[in-house]
């Protein structure tokens, strides 16, 4: 299975995205990283003009979310919209998509709890049965959310941190 990801390159939580979906569909994950909508708009617009999106079955867009126009664009492609799933929990993105798209999925909190990319993207894997739930992917997803939203406890402090020093020091395709 041919599967591309779109994510955010700028912190832990952009690349657990693409982490993950190795995880899940293996070798056969085209990754493209971006500062933010701006750079990801303009890797979509690529992306469509050139119909590049008919070589893949999944296309996943991570931690960032596409402008208002980019979205109504990918709305318009039947094909593309079809294999496009889109996980942010940004609300200033939230707050400025004026309708709602059959192919994004934008959380502030599951079950009380506080999302990011990542964890969006991991329930998404496991609620369809494409990534099996085990305790260090979801050790992994909790300690990226801690790092993302600054939600620490004390069993988890060290770790997140420590694990945010990795990112740091490799970069996001180190950390990768």
């Amino acid at each position: 299975m041919k599967i591309k990801i779109f994510s955010h390159k700028s912190d832990p939580d952009g690349i657990g995205g693409p982490i993950l979906a190795s995880l899940a569909y293996g070798g056969g994950v085209s990754i493209t990283l971006c500062k933010g909508m701006e750079e990801l708009d303009v890797a979509l617009e690529v992306f469509m003009h050139e119909q590049e999106y008919k070589e893949y079955e999944k296309i996943f867009i991570t931690d960032l979310c596409p402008s208002n126009s980019c979205l109504d664009r990918i709305d318009g492609l039947e094909e593309l919209k079809k294999k496009v799933f889109i996980f942010d929990h940004h609300q200033s993105a939230i707050d400025r998509i004026p309708k709602e798209y059959s192919f994004l999925v934008e959380k502030i909190e599951e079950n009380r709890e506080p999302c990011c990319g990542t964890s969006l993207f991991y329930q998404y894997l496991v609620d369809h049965h494409v990534l099996e739930a085990k305790d260090c992917i979801k050790s992994f997803v909790a300690l990226t959310r801690a790092i993302d939203l600054y939600d620490f406890t004390e069993e988890n402090k060290e770790l997140a941190y420590a694990l945010q020093l990795i990112y740091q020091f490799l970069g996001p395709w180190g950390y990768y």
